[in-house]
């Protein structure tokens, strides 16, 4: 008997792979089986498992071609097979694998049969699939690998039938099955019809994670955590919450998708945690220093599940290694299970599940996982307003596949929330604000930069001052060029910053055991990533929902009921700013002066936690603004079908400014020898252990730079993957020193 190979690295059969993908199939079913039937259109309840396990049990076997086979047994330095002349070594085996359907999916309904050979057709996307169904003669090859190949061949699928693969006939008559080109059965009968496309999404997405579950020698899914809402109740009782103040316990709607707008630090996160009951859970942040404490805080609330909370984003697994000497077993395993959505409680950034609703190939994994999942959206008002379209479509579409959807955040246009109410039927809304006002402020007609006095004067008096401005050329001016009193005390933190430098000085900010001291001087990174608290802000003026985050960090440990701020100001707005135009949209910028300015009117210029919601309400409320613009016209795009043309253009498009990973020349020569080793360890390849440990010390000498600063006809060159040198130097204080070869 001929071995059939699925895999090269490392070896596997096409026995051993289908073996496995059933073994995690009957996992799925039992952690989740109910849950998944009940998104199920109930037309196809009762045939659903069976249409995953013939799409399992088929969508491989065209690797039986023996052009597949003679590629792998080359790799493997195993003899060839021998083939028939004139066969096309480059057909996809994914095109190949329909041809085995005929025989077993012929009892089915049409259109479940229609959804089974889109499947497994397009479980691999291939732009060659588009040239084979309408090139000259491109299926002429197709029936030529199925006729003089695939058919003398079938005794090589003999070792499956102990796995139910009973196949004795083939077809190639099903080119207009797996056709998506115009008047296609793809679209008329899969786009056009809801529930078909539903049964679609949910087999399609399934066999995703299965196949690439099983492929990674993983399980697709490990038993949920069960008991959230005791363990939740438990974490805040050991915080020192009365039992009976825990509001979160009586307002959960577990059965509803919720919108929470609450003030920072009344217990959002706890309410999701409660919210989301027994099921999986899938938690995103804007951005990845809020992740990571997201996860740290996570495992704190549950500790007895520590190991089943994942870390999901670009940098996760650097994150996990940082206090390890070596790379283990266990970290890998978290990382690698948390990539295949495994893990019952997974913490991300949101690009890596929302931009699945630009829709590319593959897209199906995600909703898929997602429709049987509770899903928390934090923070939303730190994204752009096209981005939130994203996330807002993303969860209409999540909502309608019968997933469940908590958006959380400190701020919402109301606009936003109009949008949900249309689209996602019983709707809850949740508002929680702290019946109180700690915030007094004062609005300046002036540049921050000619307030250095004042914030020196407020560091004497309060030992700790915070410097929040819109762009990191006025912070780097700010540090520079102003003559300061306190030059020691003062400390400079943006994005321009080595990750090690970042990571060390958001460490001495975040220590709760030593309480930073001194001016900290930031961008807006400080709004949604660092929990940190402040007697005294002086700010650049924003948009009135990023001042508000921006005054979340003062006075944030006071929660007392009824608390009024008495003294003076401690939050001091400067209207002529950097970034209006550019960062911030202009005319929502002018609103917020002009409400803070009515505001500053008043006898008592104290902003209540519900004063800062209607000044939010009142200043979005203009669908003529360019905030609202830009939203209807990315929510407009998507509706007209923008897709995106793979996963990494996808992530591009939701992160907008795509961004260079470079080590600046000044630093390459200070630490040379330092990083030519783990250059060299990287390519030795020694080990996936070692691979990352030396990415991890070359990573520390990184900065992402914003491609748009990089000069056309500017040479970079390439250290390793995804890392390369610029020409720049660059000082530990002050971040990178953009060269000539920057724009300004």
């Amino acid at each position: 008997m001929v071995k059939v190979y699925a895999k090269s690295h490392p070896p596997e059969t096409l026995n051993e792979h289908i073996k496995r993908l059933l073994t995690n199939y009957e996992l799925l079913k039992e952690y989740y089986g109910d849950l998944i039937i009940e998104k199920v259109p109930e037309e196809y309840h009762d045939i659903f498992w069976e249409l995953l396990e013939i799409a399992i049990k088929t969508h491989d076997l065209g690797k039986i071609y023996t052009p597949f086979q003679n590629r792998i047994r080359q790799e493997l330095g195993e003899p060839l097979l021998s083939a028939s002349k004139g066969l096309d070594r480059d057909i996809p085996h994914n095109l190949l694998s329909p041809a085995f359907l005929k025989e077993m999916a012929k009892d089915y309904p049409d259109e479940s049969q229609l959804v089974l050979y889109q499947t497994i057709a397009y479980h691999h996307y291939r732009e060659s699939l588009v040239e084979y169904l309408f090139a000259f003669n491109g299926w002429g090859k197709v029936k030529k690998a199925i006729r003089e190949d695939l058919e003398r061949n079938l005794n090589r699928i003999h070792d499956l039938k102990d796995l139910g693969v009973k196949i004795a006939w083939l077809s190639d008559r099903y080119s207009l099955k797996i056709n998506r080109g115009d008047n296609s059965k793809w679209q008329e009968i899969i786009l056009t019809n809801p529930d078909v496309k539903t049964l679609y999404i949910l087999l399609k997405g399934l066999l995703h994670r299965l196949d690439y579950s099983s492929s990674a020698h993983l399980e697709t899914e490990e038993p949920p955590v069960s008991g959230k809402e005791f363990q939740t109740v438990s974490y805040l009782i050991s915080k020192g919450v009365d039992e009976r103040q825990i509001w979160q316990k009586t307002a959960a709607c577990q059965n509803s998708n919720v919108i929470l707008v609450g003030s920072t630090g009344i217990g959002k996160t706890e309410f999701a945690y409660i919210w989301s009951g027994d099921d999986k859970v899938f938690y995103t942040l804007p951005v990845r220093t809020s992740v990571n404490a997201m996860f740290e805080r996570t495992r704190n609330v549950f500790p007895k599940h520590d190991g089943k909370i994942g870390l999901l984003h670009s940098d996760s697994v650097f994150y996990q290694l940082e206090g390890e000497e070596e790379v283990t077993e266990e970290t890998l395993f978290n990382v690698d299970m948390s990539r295949q959505l495994s893990l019952p409680v997974i913490i991300s950034t949101a690009d890596q599940l929302f931009t699945a609703a630009l829709k590319y190939p593959g897209y199906e994994r995600i909703y898929a996982s997602l429709a049987y999942s509770k899903v928390i959206v934090d923070e939303l008002q730190s994204y752009d307003p096209e981005i939130a379209a994203i996330i807002l479509r993303g969860l209409v579409e999540v909502a309608k596949l019968g997933g469940k959807f908590c958006l959380m955040t400190a701020t919402l246009p109301p606009f936003y929330k109009e949008k949900l109410k249309s689209l996602v039927p019983n709707l809850v809304s949740e508002e929680r604000l702290f019946k109180l006002a700690k915030h007094k402020v004062e609005l300046r007609a002036d540049t921050i930069d000619k307030a250095i006095g004042d914030v020196e004067a407020a560091y004497e008096d309060y030992g700790k001052v915070l410097v929040v401005v819109n762009t990191v050329k006025m912070a780097r001016h700010l540090y520079e060029n102003c003559t300061w009193k306190y030059k020691d005390s003062v400390m400079l933190l943006h994005a321009g910053f080595t990750f090690r430098d970042r990571r060390d000085k958001e460490s001495i900010v975040l220590n709760k055991k030593e309480s930073f001291q001194g001016i900290l001087i930031s961008t807006q990174l400080v709004e949604a990533s660092l929990d940190i608290d402040f007697p005294v802000l002086f700010t650049e003026v924003a948009t009135i929902d990023s001042l508000v985050q921006r005054m979340g960090r003062v006075l944030r440990s006071i929660r007392r009921e009824g608390f009024k701020y008495e003294g003076k100001p401690n939050v001091y707005v400067f209207s002529d700013a950097a970034g209006i135009g550019s960062i911030y949209d202009d005319d929502i910028v002018e609103n917020t002066l002009r409400a803070l300015g009515e505001l500053a009117q008043e006898d008592s210029p104290l902003l209540s936690e519900e004063k800062k919601q209607e000044l939010v309400a009142d200043i979005f409320k203009d669908q003529n603004s360019k905030y609202y613009l830009k939203f209807r016209r990315s929510w407009d795009l998507l509706d007209k079908g923008l897709e995106a043309e793979d996963k990494n253009d996808a992530q591009q498009i939701f992160r907008r400014i795509f961004s260079i990973t470079a080590i600046p020349s000044g630093l390459l020569s200070q630490h040379e020898k330092e990083i030519e080793e783990a250059l060299d360890g990287i390519k030795r390849k020694e080990s996936r252990a070692e691979i990352i440990k030396n990415l991890a010390k070359i990573r520390d000498f990184t900065v992402s730079i914003p491609a748009y600063k990089v000069k056309k006809g500017d040479t970079m060159k390439q250290l390793c993957k995804g890392i390369f040198q610029v020409h720049s130097d660059y000082d530990p204080n002050i971040g990178l020193v953009e060269a000539s070869n920057f724009l300004e």
